[in-house]
């Protein structure tokens, strides 16, 4: 084994100095920037921290607004399925009843005979005689419908006669 020669020892503590030197250096940068002596850099980090605090705070609110509408959203959702329930029920009940009315229908047919549809036959008429009435001077509208114990709209819609129409003397009205 060679002995190293004084030159080749000092260049290697040269070496490892400088290694050294740069690793110091390196954690001066490091701390200075991590913790710095100023206070501005201080106020900055706080502001920082009151920055990431109103944002928390903002979205703290938002979650809550959030959980809100889903607990109504579920609510609503529960509303729901009650009324499916409900209207399954009533689907079950109106075909059960809609299935009976057919049997009625069908147990109904059968007792029909199969001649089909009896005709009722046509009953005639009473055709009531019609009284007059021959209007008399001084006479009005009001008179004539009580005496015959009438209105005097149900005079005047026997007669067609406008409600502005004036009843002349001679004139014949119908008064049932």
């Amino acid at each position: 084994m060679a002995k190293f020669s004084s030159k080749e020892q000092l260049k290697k503590d040269k070496v490892s100095l400088i290694f050294m030197a740069t690793g110091l250096l390196a954690l001066i940068i490091f701390f200075a920037v991590v913790f710095p002596k100023d206070r501005e850099d201080r106020t900055q980090f706080g502001s920082s921290d009151d920055r990431l605090r109103q944002t928390e705070e903002r979205l703290l609110s938002q979650l809550k607004v959030l959980e809100d509408r889903l607990a109504h959203l579920e609510e609503r959702d529960q509303s729901f399925k009650q009324m499916i329930h409900r209207l399954d029920g009533l689907n079950a009940s109106l075909s059960s009843k809609v299935a009976h009315m057919e049997k009625i229908v069908e147990s109904l047919q059968k007792k029909v005979p199969a001649s089909g549809p009896t005709r009722v036959p046509d009953v005639p008429r009473r055709r009531t005689a019609l009284r007059y009435h021959r209007v008399q001077t001084g006479d009005t509208l009001y008179q004539i419908s009580r005496a015959y114990g009438l209105t005097v709209d149900e005079l005047r819609h026997m007669n067609n006669l406008a409600p502005e129409a004036a009843i002349k003397p001679g004139q014949k009205l119908i008064v049932k």
